[in-house]
């Protein structure tokens, strides 16, 4: 069961903008968020961001940040509201882009139930992408910059469609390199891409170094290449969808500018904390899919050492 029809609709939060937004959720699970938080993220953004989490159920968050001054000061308050933990740290490092093996018998068993729960979690999946769906169709996607103009969303819309159609005409390895800059949160062809090339570098160091082709050490790297190669392929259909839903992403911002620009201060707060909201339910089920589908392949490649 592919991921392809989930990833999509990640587009849909504001993507690629000229001036990447200030204040980004990263992740989303059943009861935790990651938020990255830029120098002078404006304090409503962020408590408005935390609140419509906390309403969706989320009681923890961790903060990726290089300054730590707001978010010290916001920590007594937000736990005196009932959430639980708040974390503080400085960004970390992109995560592995491979997945763990586990032992033969936690994988049959993994397996063996596996794809049952992910029908149930794709379907509750479902119903958050069309209540995120419905809302940007009728209201759009709130504007984080009021020097949003039409032209300036037309030229976006216009680069999408470019990109979108370079990486279709393109040849396959063409086609992963173009995918890997697409700038959407966690790109997965560019994490699965880069593992490939890593692997490929140590396999030819080890070449050079005198191992044979029979050598186990050269052999774990040729399954390794083999692997994330095969898996950087898999999501290029992700990402040509992804910029496929920019591209509607886009279209919809412009249709819906003028009357957003016209909302009085108290409508756009309460609009963009339904969107906050919704768009946070969908991450949460998002997310456990992700997680299933990375659990279910470690299974599989485990049994398959």
């Amino acid at each position: 069961m592919r991921l392809l029809p989930i990833l999509l609709i990640l587009a849909l939060c504001p993507g690629a903008p000229a001036n990447p937004p200030r204040v980004r959720l990263i992740s989303a699970s059943e009861n935790a968020a990651l938020i990255r938080v830029g120098d002078g993220s404006p304090e409503a953004r962020i408590t408005n961001l935390v609140h419509s989490l906390h309403t969706a159920g989320i009681s923890s968050f961790t903060f990726e940040t290089k300054s730590d001054r707001l978010l010290e000061k916001l920590k007594p308050i937000w736990l005196d509201s009932g959430i639980k933990s708040i974390t503080i740290k400085a960004p970390s490092p992109p995560s592995s882009t491979t997945f763990p093996k586990v032992d033969p018998i936690t994988a049959r068993a993994t397996l063996a139930g596996i794809d049952h729960e992910l029908e149930r979690e794709i379907s509750r999946f479902e119903a958050h992408r069309k209540a995120l769906v419905t809302f940007v169709y009728h209201h759009g996607v709130p504007e984080e910059d009021d020097t949003s103009s039409p032209e300036t969303l037309a030229h976006q819309k216009g680069e999408a469609e470019n990109q979108l159609a370079t990486i279709l005409d393109a040849p396959l390895e063409d086609r992963l390199t173009l995918a890997a800059r697409i700038k959407i949160t966690d790109n997965p062809v560019a994490k699965h891409l880069k593992s490939h090339q890593e692997a490929a570098r140590e396999k030819a160091a080890l070449v050079t170094s005198g191992f044979g082709a029979k050598h186990p050490r050269i052999i774990a790297t040729n399954q390794e290449a083999a692997a994330t190669h095969q898996l950087a392929v898999d999501e290029l259909g992700a990402i040509e969808e992804a910029l496929r839903i920019q591209i509607y992403q886009l279209g919809k911002r412009s249709q819906h500018l003028e009357a957003w620009q016209k909302l009085p201060q108290d409508e756009r707060a309460s609009r963009e904390q339904t969107y906050q909201t919704t768009r946070a339910s969908y991450e949460i089920s998002l997310r456990q899919i992700q997680v299933l589908n990375a659990t279910k392949e470690a299974a599989k490649r485990s049994l398959n050492r």
